[in-house]
């Protein structure tokens, strides 16, 4: 492939051309052509001016240097790029078809261009055509299984989200079932007390005719025991309705912040429960089996030998007796419908987005798990061709030392690390280099020291999820952002090695 650049300056556009043409594994030479025009009524005067231009070897060099500077940014090295200075208009015009001008085509320098191309596929075509095969294939597996561990990455990040979402609903749980159990128990002794009060305050009014049928209206005009037990639970139900909405509201910023989430759907108030449902469990009809019935003030004439007065308040003590007696099952009665009410709030708030979280947990880790098993089967099949191709290359460079190769991690174009248990000699590695065109490091370190290194350290993680196996993930020493990350060769190197997701510890732990 050929590069062409202008000698006026170093331009960023034909940096990031080079970049991808590198990117892809491809041989390159670079063309610099010079500027200059050619006035060929004037042909002696051109000729000169195209020869000093040239010649001018110092500056043209020095326009190399800078645009090979660019290369740092691209993460790349141009050390090996050959360029040569060339005036490609006198070229096209020196040509048989155009002005037949040999000398002028002489000068022009593009003789030295055809003949580097000739030498080149000479020498290494042959090579070259199984290297370019292999580049084809390569390059789209690599980028494929990137982005499948990438994907992975943020799946289980989000997964992880509401990991820590559900285990903070259980530990709110159960500190709030003990304030509920407590809040229980004040309402109950409250409610007895209201009761007994309130059998108090009837007795002084009421204590001939149908006691029943007048406690049960006094009951219910003044006492208003449905209208506490409503009040009682819908401050439960609103309890838990602020922390779902609490914890949904968090678990939608921090997935907006970390990401974007893979499943395709949004959890809401509406997937757990149904806000005005759930309040109208405390407003339903308090439901008594046993009413008050069968207390009379017949019993006044069975009373002989008292004043009236007396008769009157013995009367009014065995009235708020009965009271009380009858008064005492519906009282533990209407406490067994709040407690069931409350553990139905609180199963379907509580619980149930408890569930939904786990659920979203564990399908979430799943995929990311399968992603994961795809990139690793991708990484196979990438380090079988890359032995394949290293061992080409090892036979077409004739090199003179079998370093027993263990793995290979390559980017085209950029890098090739190589891990093996002896290092090349130099000649070799400088052949081997110009084959392959890109830097190669060889280590004779082991796989784990040497991801250690490219990330900067990290940790092994196994997270369970409900599957046949954990999830495995690396979590790095220091924080960076994916989009570092993704442009970081070390990065790209240590996937290939260990094909395994990797990400910072805040992506993880919040």
């Amino acid at each position: 492939m050929k590069g062409i650049l202008t000698d006026d300056a170093p331009q960023a556009g034909e940096a990031e051309k080079l970049a991808e043409l590198r990117a892809l594994g491809k041989s390159v030479l670079g063309l610099v052509n010079v500027k200059l025009a050619l006035n060929m009524d004037r042909r002696a005067l051109a000729l000169r001016g195209l020869r000093e231009c040239l010649a001018d070897t110092g500056r043209l060099d020095a326009i190399c240097t800078q645009f090979r500077a660019y290369a740092e940014k691209h993460q790349q090295d141009w050390a090996g790029i050959p360029f040569i200075y060339t005036h490609l208009r006198a070229a096209f015009l020196g040509q048989e078809s155009r002005l037949n001008d040999a000398e002028l085509y002489e000068a022009s320098n593009f003789a030295a261009v055809e003949e580097y191309i000739l030498s080149k596929v000479r020498q290494d075509g042959a090579f070259l055509r199984i290297k370019t095969f292999v580049d084809c294939v390569v390059k789209p597996m690599q980028e494929h299984m990137e982005r499948l561990l990438g994907n992975s990455s943020v799946n289980a990040q989000d997964g992880m989200i509401h990991r820590r979402k559900w285990h903070e609903l259980d530990d709110w749980r159960e500190a709030f079932f003990s304030r509920v159990k407590e809040a229980y128990a004040d309402f109950s002794a409250r409610l007895w007390s209201d009761i007994t009060g309130g059998i108090e305050d009837f007795v002084e009014d009421h204590y001939e005719g149908d006691i029943s049928a007048k406690w049960n209206y006094y009951m219910k005009q003044h006492l208003q025991l449905e209208q506490k037990r409503r009040a009682f639970l819908e401050d439960i139900s609103r309890q838990c309705e602020r922390k779902q909405r609490e914890l949904l509201d968090d678990l939608r910023f921090e997935q907006q912040f970390s990401g974007q989430i893979r499943l395709g759907y949004q959890m809401s108030i509406g997937d757990v429960s149904d806000t005005k449902t759930w309040l109208q469990i405390g407003a339903g009809a308090l439901v008594l089996a046993n009413p008050i019935v069968g207390i009379a003030a017949g019993l006044l004439v069975s009373i002989f030998g008292d004043s009236k007065e007396e008769k009157i308040r013995k009367q009014k003590i065995e009235i708020r007796d009965k009271l009380k007696k009858q008064m005492d099952p519906i009282h533990d009665q209407i406490m067994d419908q709040v407690r069931d009410k409350v553990n139905e709030v609180i199963e379907a708030r509580i619980d149930g987005l408890g569930d939904v979280l786990v659920s979203a947990d564990e399908r979430l880790l799943a995929l990311a798990h399968e992603e994961a098993r795809a990139a690793g089967r991708i990484q196979t099949e990438l380090r079988r061709l890359n032995m394949e191709l290293w061992t080409e290359a090892e036979r077409y460079a004739s090199v003179t030392k079998d370093i027993e190769v263990m793995t290979i991690a390559r980017i085209p174009g950029v890098q090739t690390l190589v891990l093996a248990k002896r290092k090349p000699g130099k000649r070799d590695q400088g052949k081997m280099e110009e084959i392959l065109g890109a830097p190669i490091e060889c280590s004779t370190e082991t796989l784990a020291q040497n991801c250690r290194r490219l990330v900067h350290g990290y940790q092994d993680e196994a997270f369970e999820y409900g599957g046949t196996s954990p999830y495995y993930c690396k979590i790095l020493a220091q924080e960076r952002s994916a989009e570092e990350l993704a442009k970081d060769a070390g990065y790209r190197l240590a996937q290939q090695l260990f094909c395994t997701p990797i990400f910072d510890a805040q992506e993880v732990w919040g």
